[in-house]
């Protein structure tokens, strides 16, 4: 499937919509610092109780019978990356990584955002390429090659 001026002009709507310039954004200082300070608590919440990013991983895959050799191929990852995010109990993936995963293995917007979020990545609305991974997900779009012929076409590296 090729990145249609249809899909094109959806995309730029959702953009438009969705995307906060960053250099346009006013936050102020203590809505920054009432943030910090809530994510340091939650941080700390959940270090105490940490389950390894692999057992959250799995939970998905296993709920929708697929193979971890299915996911990992899917997810253009290699082997030995795989095996690592299964078998290292402090191993976290790189945001890009665990994007591919998300793909690969079809999550709605809720559970893309709830892996995302335990591996402590968010999608931001202050960064268009995110905003562009949103937008293919919430139309649950999971082609690879026509998320990475967007990201491409606004000047972002691929998810790989």
């Amino acid at each position: 499937m090729a990145l249609t001026q249809k899909l094109l002009k959806q995309l730029e709507r959702y953009l438009a919509n969705n995307y906060i310039d960053p250099s346009k954004a006013r936050i102020s200082a203590r809505r920054v610092c009432k943030k910090v300070s809530d994510i340091i608590e939650e941080l700390d919440e959940t270090l105490e109780e940490q389950t390894p990013f692999s057992r959250f991983l799995f939970s998905p895959i296993d709920q929708k019978g697929l193979s971890e050799v299915e996911v990992y191929k899917k997810a253009h990852i290699d082997r030995r990356l795989f095996s690592k995010i299964r078998t290292k109990n402090d191993y976290t993936p790189s945001k890009n990584t665990v994007l591919r995963l998300v793909i690969a293995m079809e999550l709605s917007f809720d559970e893309a955002k709830d892996l995302l979020d335990y591996a402590g990545y968010s999608l931001s609305r202050l960064r268009k390429e995110d905003m562009i991974v949103k937008f293919f997900l919430e139309k649950k779009s999971y082609d690879f090659f026509l998320i990475n012929e967007a990201l491409t076409h606004y000047g972002f590296p691929t998810l790989g």
